[in-house]
């Protein structure tokens, strides 16, 4: 793919070692969407602020040359795969919906569908199977063993809490019934993931070309790019520069045009990047201005088209201001063309270097003319393969269950899984707490939750339960140990349900059904203990329903919060029965004290 023309392309790998945000036009208005890609404007902003610090700006001949000129343009960074700079995904390919490796072409298919058409005749103007989006925006220049590899940018996303620096949470200052005043937000950020490596372009053309040493050698040092720098996304950059050619894409390009074309002849032209066009007679801002632009370049005619629409649009952070909207034809659109007469391969070339539309020193505008044929439409199949940098999501067939054994999946289910057992329980200590009328006094409630304040375990919780039995029982059993009489006559005078009194439910309760785990380590039948050691979780689980009359938003919980399994969070809450039943006993008589003073029931 040589050309003629006196411009030089400046070939350079651009390394992310930090995570980097390039704002799209997308999301809420508290969160951020990232570019899969390194705009061009975002590279020329950086030279432009190297320069600034240079004190090279203003009236100097230097910054007018690289920055104002035009002579300078900065073509998108676009993904490396294979060791070469990507191409946008062309928007005619649709893969097939139960085989990813694999695509159609639909710019081929440009024959009109009738009533009169038999199944026959539909297969070979369409393709017969169901379609669906390629789903990666990139694509391979090359093929590689007849195949496209097809990539989507590695990409995370963190939320972020602003909050009031007095409060410490985000508030709403209700000033009047038409005006709220916030005071912090939630904002969530999506980020291109560090250690990717994209391939961009500098286009030098002109009085610019005598300077491309010296944009090397700003370019050269780490770069921060990318917005929200404070809130760790430092966008540090290394740019390495290659070798420069003539072109912007080499001639290993598959289905690249290689020779004039004839008059008659078909071709293809695909945008490498977004096209912003003006309307000639209007001066709006028109996408459609495309078809009377290449008219006046070229002698065609646009035969059939594949495209999508976008809008594009950046901020300017020097002068802290959004650049205009625009709107613009996507990336990747293809457009069959047909010569009314002969074309040069070297007229071809022009164009391509030149762009088409506006906004091209950021990049804008760029095209690559292809070759087109529809000789065997109905083997139009392109094979493509998923590069494994990309965050494609694997067919059906090979999701696979999580291991249970992984300890970070373990924690976290068991997590979600008991903090849904504790906003039940105490949505039920609650009701169970405003039944009985006659409710001890606070300071006997307050004293029997003193067990339980060095609990923060299992094996903790199992040791108050025990106490608290002792405590609950007679005083011929444990005389030194016991509740004096008066107190536990007053807790036997509190009915809690029917004829179910608060001494007997907090027996209930904490009857001794579980081993705290110590005497597993010193005795030599293991597996006897674990057994045992079950059975008691089960029991103390079983209690903890039959106190709460089997209310169902318990004996629920595994099947509507379990991550992996509904067997594994069942156990989860089983292992931790003494710590629920701790929780429910302390919340029954948090609630009854609050009610004695008064509170809220």
């Amino acid at each position: 793919m040589s050309t003629s023309t006196s411009a030089k392309f400046l070939h350079y790998t651009l390394k992310l070692r930090s995570p980097a945000i390039v704002s799209a036009l997308a999301g809420d208005p508290n969160s951020s969407i990232t570019q899969p890609f390194i705009p061009g404007g975002t590279i020329r902003g950086a030279l432009a602020a190297r320069l600034l610090a240079n004190d090279t700006a203003g009236v100097n001949p230097l910054f007018r040359a690289l920055i104002l000129s035009g002579e300078a343009r900065f073509l998108h960074a676009y993904p490396q795969i294979g060791g070469a700079r990507a191409l946008p995904t062309p928007l005619s390919w649709r893969s097939q919906k139960h085989n990813l490796n694999a695509a159609h072409d639909l710019v081929v298919y440009g024959a009109e569908i009738t009533a009169q058409d038999d199944v026959a005749d539909v297969q070979e103007k369409w393709p017969p199977a169901a379609l669906r989006s390629v789903g990666a925006p990139f694509v391979a220049a090359s093929a590689s063993s007849g195949k496209r590899a097809v990539m989507t940018p590695r990409a995370g996303a963190r939320m972020h809490q602003q909050r009031d620096r007095v409060k410490g949470r985000p508030w709403l200052d209700k000033k009047n019934a038409h005006q709220e005043v916030p005071h912090g937000a939630i904002f969530a950020y999506e980020y291109l993931e560090p250690e990717q490596t994209f391939c961009g372009v500098i286009q030098v053309s002109g009085k610019a070309i005598k300077h491309i040493d010296h944009i090397k050698s700003l370019l050269s040092q780490p770069l921060l790019i990318g917005r929200s720098r404070r809130a760790g996304y430092g966008g540090d950059a290394i740019i390495e520069f290659r070798a420069d050619t003539s072109c912007e894409y080499s001639a290993n390009v598959s289905g690249s045009l290689r020779e004039s074309i004839t008059s008659g002849d078909h071709f293809r032209l695909m945008l490498v990047s977004a096209y912003v066009g003006r309307h000639p007679a209007t001066g709006q801002l028109d996408p459609m201005a495309l078809d009377e632009e290449l008219a006046a370049l070229l002698p065609v005619d646009i035969e059939r088209r594949c495209w999508a629409f976008e809008t594009v649009g950046s901020f300017n952070r020097k002068w802290r201001l959004e650049v205009p909207q625009a709107p613009a034809v996507k990336a990747g659109a293809v457009l069959v063309l047909e010569a009314r007469e002969d074309i040069t391969l070297e007229r071809l070339r022009k164009v391509e270097c030149a762009g088409l539309g506006e906004r091209r020193v950021e990049g804008f505008g760029r095209a690559l003319f292809l070759v087109h044929s529809e000789h065997s439409r109905a083997d139009n199949v392109i094979g493509l393969t998923r590069d494994s940098l990309g965050r494609q999501r694997p067919p059906a067939t090979t999701i696979t269950k999580p291991s249970n054994s992984a300890p970070q999946l373990r924690f976290l289910e068991e997590r979600i899984v008991l903090t849904a057992a504790r906003t039940a329980i105490e949505q039920l200590g609650a009701r169970i707490a405003t039944r009985p009328e006659k409710a001890p006094a606070s300071s006997l409630l307050n004293r029997i939750r003193t067990i339980f304040r060095q609990v923060h375990n299992n094996e903790t919780a199992t040791v108050a339960l025990e106490k608290l039995a002792v405590w609950c029982s007679s005083e011929d059993e444990d005389k030194n140990k016991a509740l004096r009489a008066d107190a536990r006559q007053k807790l036997d005078g509190c009915v809690i349900d029917k004829d179910t009194t608060l001494i007997n439910w907090l027996k209930s309760l904490s009857d001794k059904t579980e081993d705290d785990g110590t005497a597993n380590k010193k005795s030599g039948e293991a597996a006897t203990k674990r057994k045992e050691a079950t059975a008691n979780h089960k029991k103390g689980w079983d209690q903890l329903v039959k106190a709460t009359s089997r209310a169902s938003s318990l004996t629920g919980l595994a099947q509507r919060h379990h991550l992996t399994d509904k067997d594994v969070a069942q156990t989860i809450l089983q292992q931790h029965s003494a710590l629920l039943r701790v929780h429910l006993i302390d919340t029954v008589l948090a609630t009854m004290d609050r009610r004695n003073r008064g509170g809220a029931q």
